[in-house]
C-alpha cells in the first residue's frame, strides 16, 4: 500500500504540473493541499562539520514540481522584524524571511523561524544548480499578493530529487548594488556553496 500511495502521488503531480507552477489560484490550491498534513516527504537534518553547518537531505524520491515543505515560523510585522533582526545579527542567527522586497514599506511582513519553525530553516543556500525554489502563495483568506497582505512561502522542487541529495535553494537576498546604498559589507554573510557561479555572499 505504501508503494501504491507513492505512485498515485506521483501520477497526480504529473497531471497537475502545468497548473501547479502557474502561480494562479488553482496552482496555489494544489500546493496547499500537498502540505495540508505537514511535510509530505521524508527529510533528514544532518549536522555537518565545516563552514556550511547543518543541512537537509531527502530520504526519498521527490518529483519535479512537488511542494517539499513550507517555510514555517512566526508571522511578524515591520517594526517587530526590525527589532528582532538587530538582535539576531549580533548572535549570527539568520532565520527571518522577508515577504516584501520594499523594506521601507511599513506594511511589510516577515516569517521568523528562529524560535518556532520546521525543517525548512536548516535547508542551505546555493547560488546555482539548486533543487528547490521559493513559491509565494496567496493568503488563504484573499487571493491577493498585495504588500499589505501576508502570504505563505513554499519550497518547490525545481527538478526530480533523488534519495540522499542535499536540498538547497537560492536565498536571493544579496545584491552587489546594495553597497552603493551604504550597507556595511562586513555585516554580510559569506557563501560557501562552492559552486563555480557562487556570488560569494549570501546576504
Amino acid at each position: 500500500n505504501h508503494h501504491k500511495s507513492k505512485g498515485e502521488k506521483k501520477q497526480k503531480l504529473k497531471k497537475c504540473k502545468k497548473c501547479r507552477g502557474s502561480g494562479t489560484l488553482c496552482g496555489d490550491s494544489h500546493l496547499k493541499q500537498e502540505l495540508m498534513n505537514g511535510v509530505p516527504y521524508s527529510l533528514r537534518v544532518i549536522a555537518r562539520q565545516g563552514l556550511m553547518g547543518s543541512g537537509v537531505i531527502a530520504e526519498e524520491f521527490i518529483p519535479e514540481g512537488a511542494a517539499v515543505c513550507e517555510y514555517a515560523g512566526e508571522l511578524i510585522k515591520a517594526r517587530e522584524t526590525t527589532m528582532r533582526e538587530k538582535v539576531y545579527q549580533a548572535s549570527n542567527l539568520f532565520y527571518l524571511y522577508n515577504l516584501n522586497p520594499d523594506y521601507d514599506c511599513e506594511f511589510y511582513w516577515a516569517i521568523d523561524a528562529t524560535r518556532a519553525g520546521n525543517v525548512s530553516r536548516f535547508i542551505n543556500h546555493k547560488c546555482a544548480d539548486f533543487n528547490l525554489r521559493c513559491q509565494r502563495l496567496a493568503a488563504s483568506f484573499s487571493y491577493s499578493r498585495d504588500r499589505g497582505v501576508p502570504g505563505r512561502i513554499v519550497l518547490v522542487a525545481t527538478r526530480d530529487i533523488q534519495p540522499g541529495e542535499m536540498l538547497s535553494y537560492d536565498y536571493d537576498t544579496f545584491n552587489v548594488a546594495e553597497s552603493e546604498l551604504g550597507i556595511d559589507m562586513q555585516k554580510l554573510v559569506r557563501c560557501y556553496c562552492g559552486h563555480p557561479e557562487c556570488k560569494h555572499w549570501v546576504f
